[in-house]
């Protein structure tokens, strides 16, 4: 089984941005998700737990790891989208500067390119062919830590879903979704949430 999640909440400004490959670590609530998490699969043996290369993902699949001797493995190919010139900007200002681009993404959400930047079709393509190695030589079970983007892309080549409807799968911080292969992809589980666990002090 391929375990899917989405990294723990992020150290962002609280107001609605571009988050792209911008490199942000995980907050205190991020950190707790993690460690749910890492209680409630303690029990699960994976062959391996992968995470991308950008911090927040490698936070929390270490987090979740806890005393397991395996590594976490980093796979650059699972980052976030390239948003290029607009990540990290506000939506608001993306919005009254750039509308006609701003809106020309909404539009075309699949394939416009942010300044700079790649697409969701890119980024299905650079994400798609490793996630299908890595389950092709999954023995038993692998975590795999990534990001929103990166998991509705791949969820909608699984599913066998146009990439303009990817907004339509939630995919919430920490979330799990629990995918199989044999030969053919089975979907288990989608957005699979625990309570948070409360923050001392």
């Amino acid at each position: 089984m391929i375990y899917l999640m989405r990294h723990g909440e992020t150290q962002t400004s609280g107001k609605k941005q571009y988050i792209g490959q911008m490199d942000i670590p995980l907050n205190e609530t991020g950190m707790a998700m993690a460690e749910n998490w890492r209680d409630a699969l303690k029990y699960v043996y994976f062959d391996r737990i992968i995470s991308s290369d950008l911090s927040r993902t490698r936070e929390t699949a270490r987090i979740i790891a806890g005393n397991r001797p395996i590594p976490v493995e980093e796979i650059p190919a699972l980052r976030e989208i390239d948003l290029g010139g607009w990540d990290g900007e506000f939506v608001s200002t993306i919005k009254a500067d750039h509308f006609n681009e701003w809106q020309k993404r909404g539009d075309h959400i699949a394939t416009f390119r942010t300044p700079q930047g790649e697409s969701f079709a890119d980024l299905q393509n650079r994400a798609l062919p490793p996630f299908r190695e890595i389950a092709e030589s999954c023995a038993e079970n692998v975590l795999i830590v990534a990001h929103a983007g990166v998991n509705r892309t791949l969820l909608c080549a699984i599913l066998g879903m146009p990439l303009k409807n990817l907004f339509m799968l939630d995919q919430s911080h920490s979330c799990l979704n629990i995918i199989g292969f044999k030969g053919t992809w089975r979907v288990h589980t989608i957005n699979d949430k625990l309570p948070e666990k409360k923050i001392s002090g």
